[in-house]
C-alpha cells in the first residue's frame, strides 16, 4: 500500500494515499505574493479532495499525483477502461 499524505500546509492527514504530490517549497524565483498564492490554492485543494469519496479520492490520487493511466487503474481495479471513464 502506499503512505498515507500528510497536508504540508497544516501538517494534518489528509487521508489520501499517495506516493507524492507537489513541491510545496517555493523556488528561489518566485516571489512572496506567489507563494502565499501557492499556500492558499494548495489548502483549497486539500479542502476539495477531502470532501470526496474514498472511491473516487483513490481515483484522482492514483491519476493525478501517482501518474497511473486510466487503463493501469482499471487493471489495479478489475473493471474495464470504460468503466472507470464513466467514474
Amino acid at each position: 500500500m502506499i503512505s498515507v499524505l500528510s497536508n504540508p500546509t497544516s501538517g494534518r492527514r489528509t487521508g489520501m494515499e499517495t506516493t507524492a504530490f507537489e513541491e510545496v517549497i517555493p523556488s528561489m524565483e518566485e516571489g512572496i505574493e506567489e507563494q502565499v498564492e501557492r499556500k492558499f490554492l494548495t489548502e483549497k485543494l486539500y479542502q476539495a479532495i477531502r470532501k470526496l469519496q474514498p472511491d473516487e479520492r483513490e481515483l484522482i490520487c492514483a491519476l493525478f499525483f501517482e501518474n497511473v493511466s486510466l487503463r493501469s487503474y482499471a487493471r489495479r481495479k478489475g473493471v474495464t477502461h470504460r468503466a472507470v471513464q464513466k467514474w
